[in-house]
């Protein structure tokens, strides 16, 4: 966790094994550069926080809702960005669906962007990440969001979050830098805590996925024991169709049986 960031943070980052103390993980750092810039030193410190924080949810918050609040939260706080987005990536529909979005002015409740849309539509569609120095003078800039909430977005840094197989399933977005524009040394932050939000992403996929399948599963064992049963006929399809309605939710539904070469409910 954090180990891609670390090795941008000092000269030289090695493992060792002795047979005493077994694995062993040296950093070094040249201290005339770090101690001469007590504020460098500090927000090292700040950015460590954030990535243990970050790394003690990944193994015990359940909630994925929870914790990509938390990622988004902890990337805003540590880069000193005024608000974040997350998007997932909806490939059915071909668009961007906001999934965290911070916005005090109430007005914005929801966001959705066509894969190509605007600049965070546009990172889910190249793959890039951007840092935008003046959004307005962006050709991918989307103004009508701004238009809607009061907000004047600024500055921006956007980049894509993926799954283990390298797919885009969405996109972290901040926006506006509180004391200058954004660095690559926060994009480098964003890039390493983006890749935490696409873990979590595809454990939550996982495991609703495994209770779905777990579902059905139990769903047709029941079917099973019901058409095995001595039940009256019509109360079996009735049963039947009550298991349906667990996996596939219906307003109405029939059971047609064959009579005669014709089809009788």
């Amino acid at each position: 966790m954090g180990m891609h960031f670390m090795r941008t943070l000092m000269d030289k980052v090695e493992y060792h094994f002795d047979e005493k103390n077994g694995t062993i993980l040296s950093m070094t750092k040249q201290l005339d550069t770090v101690s001469q810039r007590p504020e460098l030193v500090e927000q090292i410190e700040r950015e460590l926080q954030v990535f243990e924080a970050v790394g003690r949810a990944l193994s015990n918050e359940r909630n994925v809702d929870a914790l990509l609040d938390l990622i988004v939260d902890k990337l805003t706080e540590v880069v000193g960005a005024d608000r974040g987005t997350l998007y997932l990536l909806d490939l059915q529909k071909g668009e961007l669906v906001s999934k965290i979005l911070q916005d005090e002015t109430g007005r914005l409740t929801e966001i959705r962007l066509r894969i190509g849309e605007g600049i965070a539509g546009y990172v889910a569609k190249t793959g890039e990440t951007v840092n935008i120095i003046s959004a307005e003078d962006d050709p991918h800039f989307a103004q009508y969001f701004d238009q809607v909430s009061g907000y004047r977005t600024e500055t921006m840094i956007c980049t894509p979050t993926h799954n283990s197989q390298g797919e885009i399933i969405g996109v972290i977005q901040l926006l506006n830098k509180r004391n200058g524009i954004f660095t690559k040394r926060d994009e480098t932050i964003l890039s390493v805590l983006s890749s935490q939000a696409g873990i979590a992403i595809e454990n939550a996929r996982l495991i609703t996925s495994e209770r779905e399948k777990r579902r059905i599963a139990d769903t047709l064992r029941e079917i099973s024991s019901i058409i095995n049963s001595s039940l009256e006929l019509e109360e079996v399809l009735q049963l039947i169709l009550g298991q349906i309605e667990r996996v596939v939710p219906f307003n109405s539904a029939a059971i047609l049986l064959i009579e005669e070469d014709s089809l009788v409910a």
